[in-house]
This record gives structure tokens, C-alpha cells and sequence, in this order.
């Protein structure tokens, strides 16, 4: 809305959740006034790296540079089992994800082999050099590039046997095409995009710090026991008192933060207030617990 040539997103992730990823993606790639460049930085307070969800947003931006040193990659989406350790995800669920990083290196003119490769440990993605030009590419697009080509195509190393995640080095990324160089710096990378001029950093402000931290999975744990137990504890104490404003609280801090961060929409809060209604019915006007409580209970927990 500034009037801004380029945006860049510097990106420096073990990964996230797949659903915020996705959002983030199709906000990048919903700008039209101006040209997107994700840049993978390093830094004394950084890690250098964009993993997993990382991966997905930097394939996200029309341009993509690398720091010495950093690295790219490993995108297949993981659940939490009950135990609490990270296991892969289901195929239905690496289906949809590697299709969507297919689509978007399709979209920007990266290799979609690669994004193929981080994503499906089924991918074997091999080099393939032609008149010079080393190739990423999955090992059925090889075998029908040397069909093709014949001896003009010489297949080189594999970057990702089966079984393996592909994950690329800065280095890496620039040979095969997916990064479009390497550069020391944002001053640097500056200077490579045509030397940029009035230059504005955003940084997360103390609410964005704030919310992040509200919405975080363990909080929002701590949240809904504590206000499920204070609702409890309300509904068999007479009247109403400091369980249910502890109840009230805990659930305002659950759905006001996941507003702020476009996960709820108004079908949640409707059946929150709804419920919340049912359980006030409940205290307060029909004695004992009947169906407005346990109504209300269910559209709470529906919410």
C-alpha cells in the first residue's frame, strides 16, 4: 500500500504448523504490486535455516537467496503421538501438502522436482547435467529427459534416495536453480535486487510478541483446562462467583488471541456465547443440571 518495489521475508525456522504456513503462503503470494524475495539469512542470532514450513513459505516468494551456511529443506508434515514424540504424517496429509509445494514452485518457476524431494521421502531426485546445466530432477522426469536428450543428458549424483528428505545447502539450492543466488547480507541482497533504496524493516511489535505467545499450543492447553475446571467447579457452587470470572477469562483469552491470529471465525463464537448463555440459563434459573448445562457444555466444547 506504500508503494513498495520489493518485499523481502527474511526466513529463519525449524518449521510450524502446516495450516499457519499455508496462510502465510497465500498472503505472499496474493501481492501483486510488488516483487517477493524470501531470503534465508544467518546470523549470531539466528540458525540459518528454513525447514519444514520454512521451506513452504520461501517457495511462496517469485525469488529466493541464501546465506552462506544456511540450508533448506526437510518439509514433510509431522503429528504429535500421544507420547508426546513427532511421527510422519498420514498420506492423505503428505499428499496434500506435497501437492501444494508442487503448485507453488510451479507458480514462481522453481524446481518442482525439489519441492517434491523435501516433502516425500518416496521422491528420489537425482542430478542430471545437460550441456552443462546440472538439473534437479525426480528420477522418472531423469529417465525421460535421457530418452530425450540421449547421451547429451549424463546423470550425476543422487540428492535424495528413497526413504531420504531432501534438504539443500545455500550452495546447493543456487547450482540446482531453486535459489536465484548467494549473498552475505540484506545490504548485499540490496544491491543484488538493483540496489534498493528507502529501505524499511518491520519487526514483530511487543503485541505481536504478546499474542504469539497467548496462542502458543501450551498456553492454549492451559487455557481450556483451567477454564473447563473453573466451569466445573461454578456450576456446582451456588451463584456465581470468582470460578466462573476465572472460567470467563481463561475462555476470552482462548478465542480473543486465535481471532488476532485468524484462526476463529464467527461460527466459533457463536457457539461460545451460545453455550456460555446455556450455562448462565443453568446457574441461574432452572435448578439441579439438566439439558441447558449439558447443551451448553457441548456447544462449548463444539466451539
Amino acid at each position: 500500500d506504500s508503494g513498495a518495489s520489493d518485499i523481502i521475508f527474511t526466513i529463519d525456522t525449524f518449521g510450524g504448523r502446516v495450516d499457519s504456513a499455508l496462510r502465510i503462503a497465500s498472503a505472499i503470494g496474493a501481492i501483486r504490486e510488488a516483487r517477493t524475495v524470501a531470503f534465508v539469512g544467518a546470523g549470531s542470532d539466528g540458525m540459518g535455516v528454513s525447514w519444514s514450513a520454512g521451506a513452504l513459505i520461501a517457495l511462496s516468494c517469485a525469488e529466493i537467496y541464501m546465506a552462506p551456511g544456511t540450508s533448506i529443506g526437510a518439509a514433510a508434515p509431522v503429528v504429535a503421538s500421544p507420547d508426546g514424540s513427532m511421527e510422519g504424517a498420514g498420506e492423505k496429509t503428505v499428499s496434500a501438502v506435497r501437492s501444494q509445494m508442487a503448485a507453488l514452485a510451479e507458480k514462481n518457476g522453481h524446481p518442482a522436482g525439489i519441492a517434491l524431494a523435501m516433502v516425500d521421502a518416496d521422491v528420489e531426485l537425482v542430478e542430471v547435467l545437460v550441456d552443462g546445466q546440472a538439473l534437479a530432477l525426480t528420477a522418472d522426469d531423469a529417465a525421460a529427459l535421457e530418452r530425450e536428450r540421449g547421451s547429451e543428458a549424463q546423470r550425476g549424483r543422487t540428492l535424495a534416495a528413497k526413504g531420504k528428505l531432501l534438504s539443500l545447502t545455500a550452495g546447493e539450492a543456487e547450482r540446482y536453480g531453486l535459489s536465484e543466488g548467494t549473498v552475505a547480507d540484506l545490504a548485499a541482497l540490496g544491491q543484488t535486487l538493483g540496489g534498493l533504496s528507502g529501505l524499511v524493516e518491520l519487526n514483530p511489535s511487543f503485541a505481536d510478541k504478546v499474542v504469539v505467545f497467548l496462542s502458543s499450543a501450551a498456553l492454549q492447553s492451559i487455557l481450556i483446562l483451567v477454564g473447563l475446571i473453573a466451569l466445573f467447579i461454578e456450576i456446582n457452587s451456588p451463584g456465581f462467583g470468582l470460578p466462573g470470572s476465572i472460567a470467563i477469562i481463561a475462555f476470552v483469552a482462548l478465542f480473543g488471541t486465535n481471532m488476532l491470529m485468524g484462526t476463529v471465525g464467527s461460527l466459533e463464537i457463536i457457539l461460545f456465547i451460545v453455550g456460555m448463555g446455556l450455562l448462565v440459563v443453568e446457574i441461574f434459573v432452572l435448578p439441579g443440571f439438566g439439558i441447558a448445562g449439558i447443551s451448553g457444555l457441548a456447544l462449548i466444547a463444539g466451539a
